[in-house]
């Protein structure tokens, strides 16, 4: 039997479940829950008691994550694990050098392909096995997974859809993200992906190892604006008590493990903690930005920081450009010429797609101090602009995200030698035209701003 009076949970939903980081809780069963405490001799309903820890025991209060699940079984009901080949995941990247990448979007599958067996990944900084690195892959899916589940001992996870609605299912309830949501997994929690309307769906998957994504600190910005925590959606308990035969996949050290189950994995009746999948609508993210002159660093735009123990080297950052307004006087508005002590990788998750890198789908890689920029094109349009002293609007209906990592990725031979790699890409920003000018002027009039002395 299952709990059918409830539904999937919709990032962005009004619910009373909200709360990055916070103590949530749920029941689908009236009662099921304990009051008083965690684990009484006799748990309700007669289900079984079991402490789901993704952080270690003596982390802080603040950055520990747990939850207690009140079980129809226990999850040691299952057999031994035996290792699985996969053609796609890889516990490391096999390409590192410093070159610009791009990649157009990958097809979608013409074929029934799952959520497992649709994951490639792409690059690899650091080691899951040492628990200090990061890990993207992508996903193609258009079939669910039947009596399959997921999870990852390696790391916390993202979820990052560009292609159609999801609806994943977690050992706390079902949770609904589409291309502009992000779903945070905890490490070890047990999900099952379902690409819904009967399509093919597409997308991200970024684990990070030995560290948890954190609301980022919001410093001289004060007390509000960026993500805010009631905008993370948690799902509402719901279970299948289900006696069959299951597989349960486990990501162990960078590569894929399965065992045999007896039962569904999604039978918890109820369940409180803080270690709970939340789903997050990225429109809803507030951005700051200057509204006097000169070009702010992407950093204002960080969504989730998985932090290190050295203030600002992070395992990675989270950061989304979401459509907004521009108004700085005087300046170059389009990011600038940039070479970079991190990792830079970027997606763009909503927009018209077309076999275009810079559109739904693609994405690009930029490797530590490798000069980047904008195209010539695009230089020449805004140093001609007419309009550059009024407000600008920024954003065409696309959402670009950005993982910012202190860890080096080496790419896989599956992504860096697929066929939608743009193989040109490395000369986008090249053929800028010269304008230097020996003895010309130091300034332009142009260039005073307003109030300020030159």
């Amino acid at each position: 039997m299952a709990s059918e009076t409830r539904t999937s949970a919709r990032a962005g939903d009004p619910s009373a479940n909200t709360g990055f980081g916070a103590e949530l809780s749920s029941e689908a069963e009236p009662g099921a829950l304990p009051r008083t405490q965690n684990a009484p001799r006799h748990a309700p309903m007669g289900l079984f008691t079991e402490q789901l820890s993704s952080t270690p025991f003596l982390v802080g209060r603040a950055e520990a994550r747990r939850s207690w699940l009140y079980r129809v079984r226990p999850s040691t009901e299952v057999g031994d694990f035996s290792p699985v080949p996969h053609p796609g995941l890889s516990a490391w990247g096999s390409h590192a050098a410093p070159n610009l990448l791009g990649w157009k979007p990958r097809p979608l599958p013409l074929e029934a392909t799952d959520f497992v067996d649709g994951l490639t990944t792409v690059a690899v900084g650091g080691s899951a096995a040492d628990q200090a690195g990061v890990a993207i892959h992508n996903f193609v899916t258009s079939a669910p997974m039947t009596r399959r589940a997921l999870c990852s001992a390696d790391g916390e996870s993202l979820l990052l859809p560009d292609e159609g609605e999801l609806e994943v299912r977690t050992e706390f309830g079902r949770l609904v993200v589409g291309p502009g949501d992000v779903l945070v997994i905890p490490r070890g929690a047990r999900f099952a992906v379902n690409p819904l309307g009967g399509a093919s769906r597409r997308g991200w998957w970024i684990e990070v190892f030995g560290a948890g994504f954190a609301l980022p600190p919001r410093g001289v910005i004060g007390a509000n604006g960026l993500a805010e925590s009631r905008h993370f959606v948690a799902p509402d308990a719901a279970y299948e008590d289900a006696p069959g035969e299951w597989t349960i996949f486990h990501k162990y050290s960078g590569t894929l493990w399965a065992a045999p189950s007896n039962h569904s994995p999604f039978d918890v009746v109820a369940w409180h903690g803080t270690a709970v999948p939340l789903a997050y609508d990225l429109s809803r993210f507030c951005p700051v930005g200057a509204v006097a002159f000169d070009h702010p660093d992407p950093s204002i735009f960080t969504v989730l920081s998985a932090p290190t123990a050295v203030p600002g080297r992070h395992v990675a950052d989270l950061v989304v450009f979401p459509p907004r307004w521009d108004a700085a006087m005087h300046t170059f508005r389009r990011p600038w010429y940039h070479r970079q002590a991190a990792t830079e990788w970027n997606a763009i998750v909503t927009g018209p797609t077309s076999n275009r890198v810079y559109s739904r789908g693609g994405s690009f890689l930029t490797p530590p101090f490798t000069p980047h920029g904008i195209t010539p094109d695009a230089l020449e349009r805004e140093l001609s602009g007419k309009d550059d002293e009024k407000p600008r609007f920024i954003g065409d209906g696309a959402t670009w995200v950005q993982l910012e990592t202190h860890f080096q990725l080496s790419v896989t031979d599956a992504w860096r030698e697929a066929p939608w790699r743009d193989v040109d890409f490395a000369g986008v920003a090249r053929g800028a035209k010269v304008r230097f000018a020996k003895g010309g002027a130091s300034f332009h009039s142009s260039d005073t701003i307003p109030g300020l002395k030159p």
